[in-house]
């Protein structure tokens, strides 16, 4: 509500962003549960991809209300989908120097963009606690950190009741391709595995996998076949978003894990 301050200086090149902001967009998975979880899926107009299980986005998605405006795990947004969508903001993943090239341009072009790095940390609950960040340009701080302030505490119960628990479930997070895994080692999905009061096969204490890489994003660490089959017999539960069975290794190999 108020003036903007003299672009200049520091302040040449910025960004302004009306708020609040009454339409927007988003590319990373994330996204749509963050503005859900804010009560304002009503103002979305773009998602990254219209592969959503939310009844109400799904259903706003197939009118072409929604439009998909290119997923976080692509080289960058849908420019001419964006000019057309109008969006006062829109949330943009920036994991590449190709992605970072895809914000000046949808700056340059007149939309109003905001870089959104929630994907670089490594707790589960720095992840969620970009929806204070999200909530600024809705003018909805209140209820950002009430929702914050409500799943932490569920974490904190949740911690409390598997701490004494002398049964812990062996469990991988893991996708496959072409003869090799993708795992969660130490990042914040592994974090939550250990938090819930499992074994993580593959995690960072376990000296399997030695060497902590990451390509940015959300498939971990690749490891071959073969130090997964050694693992699979003794798999309480394996947990995936495999998005097809084709990806898959074949049955005789999954066969040897209960868990599958």
């Amino acid at each position: 509500g108020t003036n903007p301050p003299p672009l200049i200086g520091e302040l040449k090149d910025a960004t302004i962003i009306i708020i609040p902001v009454h339409r927007m967009a988003g590319n990373s998975d994330d996204s749509p549960t963050r503005f859900t979880s804010l009560g304002k899926k009503d103002k979305i107009v773009g998602l990254g991809h219209t592969d959503i299980y939310d009844e109400y986005l799904k259903s706003r998605a197939d009118s072409g209300y929604i439009q998909p405006i290119g997923a976080s795990w692509q080289t960058g947004p849908n420019l001419e989908i964006l000019v057309q969508l109008k969006p006062d903001i829109t949330f943009l993943t920036i994991a590449s120097i190709v992605q970072s090239e895809g914000l000046k341009m949808s700056r340059n072009m007149g939309l109003p963009s905001a870089p959104d790095f929630s994907w670089s940390e490594s707790s589960y609950l720095a992840q969620l606690e970009w929806i204070k960040y999200d909530a600024v340009f809705m003018n909805a701080e209140r209820e950002a950190t009430n929702y914050f302030n409500q799943i932490k505490a569920n974490c904190d119960s949740l911690k409390s009741l598997v701490m004494g628990s002398d049964e812990k479930p062996k469990v991988m997070w893991g996708m496959h391709k072409k003869g090799l895994w993708a795992v969660r080692v130490n990042d914040s999905f592994a974090k939550l595995l250990e938090d819930a009061g499992a074994i993580n096969a593959f995690g960072s204490d376990g000296g399997i996998v030695n060497e902590m890489q990451s390509n940015g994003l959300s498939e971990g660490v690749t490891i071959p076949d073969e130090a997964v089959f050694k693992e699979l017999p003794s798999l309480n539960y394996i947990i995936s978003f495999q998005s097809t069975t084709e990806n898959w290794p074949p049955q005789t190999f999954m066969s040897t894990s209960p868990a599958y």
